[in-house]
């Protein structure tokens, strides 16, 4: 049996280099994948992003990240690195992504996908102001992640 995959990238399109996850689709969706690949462009989902996983067997997230990091820069993180993250009280408009995702393992854990990894891409604080268009770095690190994400689909 075929494992279901899905790639979902996350961000706005209006904040400049925040587009950086729906961006990364767009260069996946010109590309022949295997059958069991879904792409999903999730805007900013939020709690939602559980019923985006629910369902699949293997998963990654793409998004943008301020890390502090050379913008462009491209990082994998695997399903590990949320078993050190704590949950703090807050509401479910204020959780992050690692907070999400670490939710739906404690409460949905035979929904989610037992193989999940995150692509993210560092950009810079001043990239991400409404109306920009993604800048160089970006694009640079667009194309470098949707090369990492088909190399692994390939392999």
């Amino acid at each position: 049996m075929t494992k279901k995959t899905v790639i979902i990238g996350c961000g706005s399109s209006l904040r400049g280099d925040d587009a950086i996850g729906p961006a990364v689709l767009k260069i996946l969706k010109e590309k022949t994948l295997p059958e069991n690949i879904r792409l999903i462009d999730a805007g900013l989902p939020g709690i939602g992003l559980l019923d985006l996983l629910a369902g699949y067997d293997s998963a990654v997230l793409v998004d943008a990240v301020l890390n502090g990091g050379p913008a462009g820069e491209v990082l994998e993180f695997d399903l590990s690195a949320l078993e050190d993250h704590k949950l703090r009280p807050v509401s479910l408009h204020d959780l992050d992504l690692a907070e999400v995702l670490a939710l739906g393992y404690l409460l949905r854990r035979e929904e989610m996908p037992q193989q999940l990894s995150f692509i993210g891409i560092t950009v810079n604080p001043d990239a991400l102001s409404p109306g920009l268009p993604l800048s160089a770095a970006a694009q640079a690190g667009t194309a470098r992640a949707a090369a990492l994400i088909t190399g692994r689909l390939a392999g």
